[in-house]
């Protein structure tokens, strides 16, 4: 399923009202006759998609009931600088600094006998050779579907393919047909294909009350703090001011008060 977008290469891409029909590939998405006729009924409905922050949702979805259209809003793709080998790498990361990208390695079996690999990708974002492509879900009955629960979900990245015991190709941020190119392109008597895949998860907070001596006169501050992060940082981030009047000024060796330095030194 193929979603077209436009917008700043190095911006989030943005969704747009498109009408959305998913493109059954039939070795990637099912062994038999059956499993492709399956995924084609199932699939080809079409779907309109609302721009931008109009995509909303009243209450936080759980992953299971989760959409694509909501997953791809939580996704963005960066494009960072060509690197002295002349490599620009291009990766999905999370477009909000409350999620995080998790990482984990799935090995879908395959055989001569048995090539599908059975999972379902929209491609939700893409400009010139760069996309964004997620994975909506599984084939019935098909090598995916075999895997353990929760190995592949929607809304997952595939970052890096390969072959078992080789090294892996990156697919992160490629369009998709690139992808199903690259996956197409392995070998199924190699014993099956090992996907690297992205997820993003809600990182844990606190709520963080900051009070000040009644003699400042100073409102309370609240601050957000994200599991890892610095904490003197995060304050100055949310202009919390860290500077004591009382304190010595070690700029001019004399006196109290606020150098103007925004904190570097307290």
């Amino acid at each position: 399923r193929r979603q077209a977008k436009q917008g700043p290469p190095r911006a989030r891409l943005q969704t747009h009202m498109v009408h959305l029909r998913l493109t059954v590939a039939a070795l990637l998405l099912g062994t038999t006759a059956a499993h492709r006729a399956l995924l084609a009924s199932r699939f080809t409905s079409t779907v309109s998609v609302r721009s931008g922050h109009a995509l909303s949702m009243a209450v936080e979805s759980s992953r299971a009931e989760a959409s694509v259209e909501y997953w791809a809003q939580k996704w963005r793709v960066v494009r960072h600088e060509v690197d002295l080998q002349g490599v620009e790498r291009v990766e999905a990361a999370a477009a909000d600094p409350s999620w995080e990208c998790v990482k984990s390695t799935v090995l879908v079996p395959r055989s001569p006998d048995n090539p599908g690999i059975g999972i379902a990708l929209v491609e939700a974002g893409s400009q010139g050779d760069v996309g964004l492509v997620l994975v909506e879900g599984t084939a019935p009955g098909s090598n995916a579907e075999s895997l353990p629960a929760g190995a592949l979900q929607c809304g997952d990245v595939i970052s890096a393919v390969g072959e078992p015991g080789k090294v892996k190709v990156s697919t992160d941020g490629l369009v998709y047909d690139r992808l199903v190119e690259v996956l197409t392109g392995l070998d199924p008597a190699a014993g099956g294909v090992e996907l690297e895949v992205k997820r993003l998860r809600k990182r844990p907070s606190v709520k963080l009350t900051v009070k000040f001596p009644e003699s400042e006169g100073k409102a309370d501050a609240e601050v957000r703090l994200f599991a890892g992060a610095n904490l003197r940082q995060t304050m100055l981030a949310n202009g919390v001011d860290l500077n004591d009047p009382l304190a010595r000024r070690f700029d001019a060796g004399i006196g109290t008060g606020d150098c103007g330095g925004g904190g570097c030194c307290c």
